[in-house]
């Protein structure tokens, strides 16, 4: 049986976004190994800026839940403001919500990103 590759999701708000990118840079080649989600405007300058390919996670408009394919994220990096809450952004709520759900693991700041990396994703093989 094959089995597919681990997926990754990249989130981060428009003040930390710089941050995000640096640690996504430091770790290109790693992540090139994965499949790498992300949202909004990020997808163009991640995919630019890494040259590989990222996919876009987006919610149903109905019932915003993840579509199955991007339910399946197995490592969650998400760099958000601490005064600003996360769930303003549906796809970031979601990505949360199903992420709590399943017992994904989800780095909140580059220290906990840099400690879980790669390491938590051989653990759920």
């Amino acid at each position: 049986m094959e089995s597919r590759k681990k997926r990754i999701a990249l989130v981060a708000d428009e003040q930390r976004m710089p941050e995000l990118l640096d640690w996504a840079k430091f770790n290109r080649d790693l992540l090139a190994e994965y499949e790498i989600y992300t949202i909004g405007s990020a997808v163009s300058l991640l995919t630019q800026e890494l040259e590989i390919n990222i996919v876009p996670v987006r919610h149903k408009v109905d019932d915003q839940k993840l579509q199955q394919s991007e339910s399946d994220i197995d490592f969650l990096v998400v760099f958000v403001e601490a005064s600003r809450t996360p769930f303003e952004d549906p796809d970031v709520k979601a990505l949360l919500d199903n992420a709590t759900f399943r017992n994904v693991p989800i780095a909140g700041n580059r220290r906990a990103a840099d400690h879980m990396f790669p390491s938590c994703l051989a653990l759920s093989e």
